[in-house]
């Protein structure tokens, strides 16, 4: 996000009484580095199509009317599979493929278990994802691990918005924007899921 984005984004907050977690964070901890600090309450899309939290899956999100995208990261994952010793654990997370690939080997030539793991695991289990972390309506902070049917729906909205198709002017990146985000059921050759839909509200003006 850049310092641009940033600055059109606290305005935006503070027009609707909202206060950027973000911004805050750094004005109670100056000087501190922001890259790894983690305000967005984690989550994820339940069976249902809901949003909810990971922590707390009663805590549940129909929709989100109007979210400003704070910032966003590519990543690339393995998690353990279900019903074995490594089940729901994160045993590669990377931010591109080559770091992921990398970790892969360097896991498979484990002298202990990677005869195993080469047994369970194999390269194209490796998930490509993008987290985004984003203020929603009500002022809080919220961060999103999008699965890649998701993702792709991310970049399909991004690219939209920035040739100008959805109601903005050309060369607009989503940062700039209030968007509104829900889920939708997908469905093919017999597999069912849910992904996000993102739409255009209004770009927020500098």
């Amino acid at each position: 996000m850049t310092e641009k984005n940033k600055e059109v984004a606290v305005k935006e907050n503070k027009a609707v009484g909202a206060v950027n977690p973000i911004e805050a964070f750094k004005e109670a901890n100056p000087g501190m580095e922001f890259d790894e600090v983690n305000l967005g309450v984690p989550l994820k899309i339940n069976s249902k199509g809901q949003f909810c939290a990971k922590q707390d899956e009663t805590v549940v999100f129909n929709e989100f009317k109007e979210i400003i995208v704070l910032s966003g990261k590519p990543q690339f994952v393995l998690w353990g599979k279900d019903d074995t010793p490594d089940e729901g654990e994160l045993l590669i997370d990377a931010e591109n493929l080559i770091d992921a690939r990398d970790a892969f080997a360097a896991r498979c030539a484990d002298a202990k278990m990677g005869e195993v793991f080469k047994a369970t695991y194999k390269e194209d289990d490796i998930s490509h994802r993008y987290t985004i972390q984003f203020m929603a309506e009500d002022g809080n902070c919220y961060e999103l691990n999008m699965s890649n049917t998701s993702r792709k729906a991310y970049k399909k909205y991004a690219t939209q918005l920035f040739n100008g198709f959805l109601g903005a002017p050309r060369q607009t990146g989503v940062a700039v924007c209030v968007t509104k985000m829900t889920t939708e059921a997908k469905s093919w050759e017999k597999v069912n899921w849910n992904q996000c839909k993102f739409e255009f509200v209004r770009k927020i003006e500098a």
